[in-house]
């Protein structure tokens, strides 16, 4: 049961008294009451996740498995997930695609069985367990994924990554694994809309987004999570901040403007910028910016400049002005949702292009300018939910 189940109703618990019956009824009335207290402490306090353990690296010498470590986890609906053993797991590597390494509470009866008054036969005991699966999938149930494999080669050899942040195919992906935790003063998921890939063959702006994610969760009290590529065409429900990068024109289909309006609506923020890694300044064309401009138009969201007491300047960082970007003073525009910018922030969050190494000053504030973004979103969707269930 979720937070927001638990706490639709009041608490409900036995008052014993003298000569009270003691049957089946009572006896689960009343261990369930120190259950869903426990629940509900869990759920309250703290943010699913792992809590210790639960490792995923590949086995030495490498082959097609992958050796999970003992381990403790609480998932959404407040069950303690304890793993007593090593795991190994055999990954099936003859099909490509992204391989799921999910753990999920389950609970397994114990101790033979015993006769009910005609109801047939029960278990004696339940353990609270666990099943470890591999999945092509992430399930709708839930669930806690332990980490995530790119599958290409099909001879199989899985490795760890080399670089944890920026793992490559056939290595052990541990970016989307929830660690637990004080509960959080907001959440940031980020998506990216996938309109181009760049040098790196990675969506553009992806490596940026990624030390974003790590920057949000490493100080600020906000659980941030990079959750891929964003599917326009349907409702958007599960991020709160979308990044559009590219250096080219673009035309959405018309369907998808529902979908966006609906997710300006409910609080969050869409960021477009064009990205310069690899083109000459000289070169650089507007054919994206005029497209991103184009959208907001089409969206019916009026753009102004960002200047200061704007809160994309105070969500948390202080700012009296834009910070530089990639290229100097940039210029801003936001309003109802949506925000360009020319700063190539997203480059600066990952230390700069590729041939450009940026200054340590400049990743520090452009840090912190999206840092305020994440946190913006996050105010944003929060009291718009407030505001839909007052009204």
């Amino acid at each position: 049961m979720s937070l927001g189940d638990l706490i639709k109703s009041p608490l409900r618990r036995l008052s014993p008294y003298l000569g009270m019956f003691i049957n089946v009824d009572t006896w689960v009335a009343a261990h369930d009451y120190h259950s869903t207290q426990q629940r509900l402490h869990t759920l309250s306090m703290h943010r699913p996740g792992i809590v210790v353990g639960l490792e995923a690296v590949a086995w030495n010498p490498p082959d097609n498995s992958v050796v999970i470590s003992p381990g403790l986890a609480v998932d959404s609906e407040g069950d303690t997930i304890i793993v007593s053993d090593s795991q190994r797991l055999t990954i099936p590597t003859q099909e490509a695609g992204t391989v799921y390494l999910i753990l999920r509470y389950r609970e397994v009866p114990q101790d033979g069985t015993r006769e009910t008054s005609g109801e047939g036969e029960e278990p004696s005991y339940m353990i609270e367990g666990f099943t470890i699966e591999i999945r092509r999938d992430l399930p709708s149930e839930a669930h806690l994924e332990l980490g995530r494999i790119q599958v290409v080669n099909p001879e199989g050899r899985i490795t760890d990554a080399a670089i944890q942040h920026q793992p490559a195919p056939d290595e052990i992906d541990l970016r989307y694994r929830k660690i637990s935790g004080p509960h959080p003063l907001g959440e940031v998921n980020i998506g990216l809309v996938p309109l181009e890939v760049g040098t790196d063959n990675a969506i553009r702006h992806m490596e940026g987004a990624s030390a974003l994610v790590r920057a949000l969760n490493a100080t600020y009290g906000y659980y941030a999570e990079l959750r891929g590529t964003v599917t326009l065409n349907q409702e958007i429900t599960d991020y709160n901040v979308i990044l559009m990068t590219g250096q080219q024109g673009f035309n959405l289909d018309t369907a998808c403007h529902p979908f966006l309006n609906n997710f300006l609506d409910r609080g969050g923020i869409l960021l477009g910028e064009a990205c310069g890694e690899g083109v000459a300044a000289g070169d650089r064309s507007t054919a994206f910016q005029q497209s991103f401009t184009a959208l907001a138009e089409a969206l019916q969201r009026r753009l102004a400049i960002v200047e200061r007491g704007n809160p994309l300047l105070q969500a948390l960082h202080l700012f009296g002005q834009l910070p530089d970007g990639i290229d100097g003073p940039p210029q801003v525009v936001a309003g109802d949702g949506i925000i360009y910018s020319t700063g190539d922030y997203g480059c600066l969050w990952a230390g700069g292009r590729k041939d450009i190494p940026a200054p340590r000053e400049a990743i520090r504030s452009a840090t912190e300018l999206g840092v305020n973004l994440g946190v913006q979103a996050s105010q944003r969707v929060h009291l718009r939910s407030v505001q839909l269930v007052a009204h």
